[in-house]
């Protein structure tokens, strides 16, 4: 099994009703209509996703945006490191589903020799472009999606009480912040 750690991430103000203006969807699946109606949106983490500007510039773009973001409380990172729940609802074949995961930080292991495996083959331009993004602003806006055995539901019935108590606090407190589990 890889070591995994609790990460202090960058996030948007959950209590903002324009939330949901601000996301996109991962940057390789953003086609050229949601782009441009996504652009629109000054506050929109397509600015930091897919940058504008020529080919190195727009690291730098990122950069700028991404450091104003910050200073100006428009995302802000949590206080402790904390592993963060994350849920997908959607219907598939007229029924409803839910999964359930989770966000960390994953310890770097030599390709081949280590417990995390391969699941596809990735060309050469998209991680050159992900790791200069990462370089530029010194986070990690594009998440590597990783399945694990839980023979025994250890983790599920974890993520399953933390899903239960962020309702509990957002009703308690108006708020959707949870801490590490």
């Amino acid at each position: 099994m890889p070591n995994i750690f609790p990460f202090q991430a960058f996030r948007y103000d959950c209590s903002n009703p324009e939330l949901a203006k601000r996301v996109c969807p991962p940057y390789d699946v953003i086609g050229a209509a949601q782009e441009t109606k996504l652009r629109r949106q000054k506050i929109n983490a397509i600015q930091i996703e897919l940058p504008a500007g020529g080919p190195m510039t727009k690291y730098k773009n990122a950069n700028t945006i991404w450091q104003g973001w910050k200073k100006g409380g428009v995302v802000r990172q949590d206080s402790v490191p904390a592993f963060y729940v994350y849920q997908q609802d959607f219907s598939l074949n007229g029924k409803q589903i839910s999964r359930r995961g989770f966000f960390c930080e994953l310890e770097i292991e030599e390709p081949g020799k280590g417990s995390v495996l391969r699941h596809e083959l990735t060309l050469s331009k998209p991680k050159e472009d992900r790791l200069h993004l990462l370089k530029s602003i010194k986070a990690n806006t594009s998440p590597i999606f990783g399945l694990f055995k839980d023979s025994n539901q250890t983790i599920r019935k974890i993520l399953e009480s933390a899903c239960k108590e962020k309702l509990r606090l957002r009703m308690e407190r108006g708020s959707c912040t949870v801490s590490g589990l």
